[in-house]
């Protein structure tokens, strides 16, 4: 597909369309949503669940691509997608909706978290014409900020670009929404186009509570209060059981991969100046996990068959991870190095976790790689 620019629009949500025609909306016998002690509603299993087990397939209510927030007048604005989807919510606002909008914290509650004197007087204006009394623009806002899920296809950092922007968006799920966050998931989910998935990262017995991660599971590796950095959008501070009573200490400085590193990076034309230049950054900068992998990963690519090295310990670092930066790192690694059945089954046996037994086939997984594959 070509590069999106703003004629675009109808197209993306003609390609999200017939994404979701493809997968209908599923929901195990295995889970139900119930009180939480800690956080209002939780979804919970009734059953045992398998790893691997798909439990969820989530259509949302209402969704905005990013191509459309980029055109919007919020885009610029703290919170810009929760401002953007806000406003299209309200502008489609019906029963289906009000009837997930009442499930959602602080809807559920009758309590508002966002003044509504940070947001564009205009919006609150649209907010006040299209709500119900006993629902105020404050309400609508906060439930927005604290339970849109965004969609990203297949968005580790080894495959998501800005060509992909048209695979990606933020949106309210009626049944996704409801999963409470943990910085050790139980459950895995993974976009194609808005339609989410949710599958069991391991064996869970019936009764226990179900947790998604409300950051990229890359940064999951990182140390609590970088995590609580990441998580600061959610106005929340994350006490599941990998961040109870834990004391990190001072943590020492990290750095994000900045917009002018990555700028400079696209510039440069050889492999080999490429590959110097990101040597050089990694040697005079200390970079949170999730960068240093995105650097170490564009080196090796850059390395050919010199980089093997590199290649290996990234390799080893995903080892036992179900997401799809294990997988893709594996395919960019066969495409480089030709067959290797160790790797090949890895793949095959993460893709049979991460994505199913159809989806998580060989040959499906090439397609997939052919399609997300940037340059």
């Amino acid at each position: 597909m070509e590069s999106d620019g703003p004629s675009d629009s109808l197209r993306v949500r003609s390609t999200l369309q017939r994404v979701r025609s493809l997968f209908a909306p599923y929901m195990s016998e295995s889970i139900k949503v119930s009180e939480s002690d800690s956080s209002g509603l939780g979804m919970f299993s009734t059953k045992y669940i398998t790893r691997g087990e798909l439990i969820l397939i989530d259509h949302p209510i209402v969704s905005v691509p990013d191509v459309d927030l980029a055109l919007s007048p919020y885009n610029e604005h703290d919170g810009g997608d929760s401002l953007c989807l806000t406003d299209v919510i309200s502008s489609n606002f019906s029963p289906s909706v009000e009837k997930c909008l009442r499930t959602l914290y602080p809807i559920r509650s009758n309590c508002s978290l966002v003044k509504t004197s940070s947001v564009p007087p205009e919006l609150v204006d649209r907010l006040r014409c299209h709500l119900p009394d006993n629902i105020s623009p404050g309400h609508l806002i906060a439930a927005v900020q604290l339970n849109s899920l965004g969609y990203y296809t297949f968005p580790e950092l080894v495959t998501y670009d800005d060509h992909l922007r048209f695979l990606s968006g933020t949106g309210i799920y009626p049944q996704g929404s409801m999963f409470n966050h943990s910085c050790h998931p139980n459950i895995n989910h993974y976009a194609v186009g808005d339609v989410t998935f949710f599958r069991a990262t391991h064996d869970i017995p019936a009764g226990e509570e179900l947790f998604i991660s409300y950051i990229g599971r890359d940064l999951l590796v990182e140390s609590k209060s970088i995590r609580d950095e990441f998580l600061n959008a959610r106005d929340f501070k994350c006490a599941c059981s990998k961040c109870k009573d834990v004391d990190d200490g001072p943590d020492p400085w990290l750095e994000e991969l900045g917009i002018q590193e990555r700028a400079k990076l696209r510039l440069l034309k050889s492999r080999e100046e490429r590959v110097l230049y990101i040597e050089q950054i990694l040697k005079s900068h200390d970079y949170i996990s999730r960068d240093v992998f995105e650097l170490k990963f564009a080196m090796a690519r850059d390395s050919g068959l010199t980089g093997l090295a590199i290649w290996n310990e990234l390799i080893s670092s995903t080892n036992g991870c179900l997401d799809m930066q294990s997988i893709v790192l594996r395919m960019h690694f066969l495409r480089n190095f030709g067959q290797n059945d160790t790797v090949e089954a890895e793949l095959v046996e993460t893709g049979r976790l991460v994505l199913g037994d159809d989806m998580g086939s060989f040959d499906f997984l090439q397609s997939l790689f052919r399609i997300t594959d940037f340059k």
